[in-house]
């Protein structure tokens, strides 16, 4: 559920542009424990103030594997990829 409406906009509109110019985004949450029902992310540099370039991502890992991303302060959990045909 997102409970704040406006940052969910605001995250989305800031996505947008680097999207238009045929890269692929992802809304994503810092997360709280580890589960591995969750694609994970592992972000690198910062491209803009409110974009992160992807270095990893990897796909419902085992508990074992969604415990190491858990620990490490750059993984995020993937939520909502959006992207243009062209970018994929």
């Amino acid at each position: 559920m997102i409970r704040d409406i406006e940052a969910f906009q605001l995250a989305a509109m800031q996505l947008r542009p680097a999207v238009q110019a045929s890269k692929f985004g992802t809304l994503d949450i810092v997360p709280t424990e580890a589960a591995s029902g969750y694609g994970y992310i592992n972000v690198g540099s910062a491209e803009s103030d409110a974009l992160l370039a992807v270095e990893r991502f990897g796909e419902k890992p085992d508990q074992g594997t969604a415990q190491q991303y858990f620990t490490e302060k750059s993984t995020r959990v993937q939520t909502i990829g959006c992207g243009t045909a062209a970018c994929l």
